[in-house]
């Protein structure tokens, strides 16, 4: 397979794979969302608020994470095909009061919907490009607010709710899979390990720049930089390079950090060099979140964490890596202590290196957020590098692994629809039964589809 260019909106259909939000919709957004989802409107003579016609071939699938609300829909606009992504909003001016006009993940927005049109003020993307609006036929029908209805239950039969929720645990895998191999036709493997990596530590409020970062500086880029240096010079390199690149070494004060004025002049210095003997600059303009972020998960600290696990693995690929330990062990366990090595924190980074003062929190990747990588990213990549090669026994080694991770994390969401229920959470005891209850909470609970919920004719009232 070799590499092919990197286009801006595959890289945004890619990243948010393992760290899944699902915002709270209110009332008025939840019967929007569900009214474009199911294109529960009149379609006839639609037009743009600019009066262009309008058709929508495919209203796209439900963004769960950061990001626009609706990925991969297809629109026509005055007979031109637009494929990409769909924002909806209440009011057209809430385009800008969420500051979408300054984030480039929205970049990728061919279309805004919305229920009222209240300015005449162009929806512009950080990249300065026009989106066109719909505003949506009235009336559409309008959700109504109204207690769950397992709010009346006593219980849910929890054999027939694990049997269901597996069901569901296996159509959310299967469709990541599916994700993951899809995204493997326009990316090689190993830039597309590399991307998701870099996702998994930028966490929700630097996910965009850590993006961008993996997409200016591919991991073949950063191994043929490491090649050329001196093997004890590598490391030091490597910070350079990642530092350097992401905009940390230019004149002034490193934000929130005390840090070692000696070793920062040092990195200048590499930097410096590798600047002019690679002909490669700091990405400009990339944003950088530190408020509201503990220290533990800065981006200065990721950066650090990064050069560490990428050495770990140099000069193999983590990609190559991680397929050759899953084919050659059959102990999950032995598995897990293999991705606890690589992936959460070294021991001793932040009390050792000279760039910190603090320890800054015991895990890169807490042992949660480890079973969530699995079940997001190292197992679906490896049903799909499988299936790619058409190793069938790899991608149902993945398969099988996926029911063995322990618990991930167990979102807010989950929390109450258990509550509901009367399930205790520690019942939930694997992470494809709780990958299983995210799914179905999302296709049923979050929209109110009370009158399609299957767990009804288990209920114990």
């Amino acid at each position: 397979m070799k590499l092919k260019e990197w286009r801006s909106q595959t890289l945004n259909c890619i990243t948010s794979r393992v760290c899944e939000t699902n915002p709270l919709l209110n009332r008025n957004e939840k019967s929007l969302y569900t009214c474009w989802l199911k294109q529960s409107f009149s379609q006839s003579g639609l037009t743009t608020v600019d009066s262009r016609k309008i058709s929508i071939v495919s209203p796209g699938k439900r963004n769960d994470s950061e990001g626009p609300d609706f990925s991969d829909a297809l629109i026509m606009i005055n007979g031109e095909f637009l494929h990409g992504n769909v924002e909806i909003h209440i009011r057209s001016t809430d385009w800008y009061l969420h500051k979408h006009h300054t984030d480039p993940v929205y970049d990728s927005v061919i279309l805004h919907v919305v229920s009222v049109a209240d300015t005449g003020r162009p929806i512009l993307t950080s990249s300065g490009k026009t989106v066109p609006t719909l505003v949506l036929p009235t009336p559409f029908a309008m959700i109504e607010e109204r207690p769950f209805l397992c709010e009346k239950w006593k219980s849910v039969d929890w054999t027939a709710f694990v049997d269901t929720m597996n069901n569901y645990a296996k159509i959310r895998f299967q469709r990541k899979c599916q994700s993951v191999q899809s995204d493997l036709l326009v990316i090689d493997p190993e830039p597309y390990f590399y991307l998701s990596l870099l996702d998994v530590l930028g966490f929700s409020k630097n996910r965009e720049s850590f993006r961008i970062l993996a997409e200016k500086l591919p991991i073949t880029r950063i191994y043929q930089i490491l090649g050329d240096a001196k093997s004890e010079n590598r490391l030091v390199t490597l910070e350079s390079l990642l530092y350097g690149t992401s905009g940390f070494l230019g004149i002034g004060e490193w934000p929130t950090l005390v840090t070692d004025a000696e070793y920062i002049s040092g990195l200048r210095r590499i930097w410096k060099e590798l600047k002019r003997r690679y002909a490669i600059k700091s990405i400009p303009n990339l944003s950088w979140h530190f408020a509201g972020i503990r220290p533990a998960n800065h981006p200065t600290r990721r950066l650090a964490a990064l050069a560490q696990i990428l050495m770990k693995f140099f000069p193999k690929y983590p990609g190559q890596a991680w397929i050759n330990q899953i084919s050659g062990h059959a102990d999950f366990d032995e598995i897990r202590r293999w991705a606890s090595n690589c992936f959460q924190q070294p021991e001793g980074l932040w009390k050792n290196h000279l760039l910190f003062s603090s320890p800054g929190g015991n895990l890169l990747i807490g042992d949660r957020r480890l079973m969530d990588l699995f079940s997001n990213l190292l197992l679906p990549f490896a049903w799909a590098i499988g299936s790619v090669l058409h190793d069938l026994s790899l991608a149902q080694r993945a398969t099988d692994l996926a029911k063995c991770v322990p618990p991930g994390e167990i979102s807010a969401n989950i929390e109450k629809m258990i509550t509901r229920l009367s399930i205790e959470k520690k019942k939930l005891n694997n992470n494809y039964l709780i990958q299983g209850v995210l799914e179905y909470t999302r296709r049923f609970c979050d929209l109110n589809l009370c009158e399609l919920c299957m767990l009804e004719k288990y209920a114990v009232r």
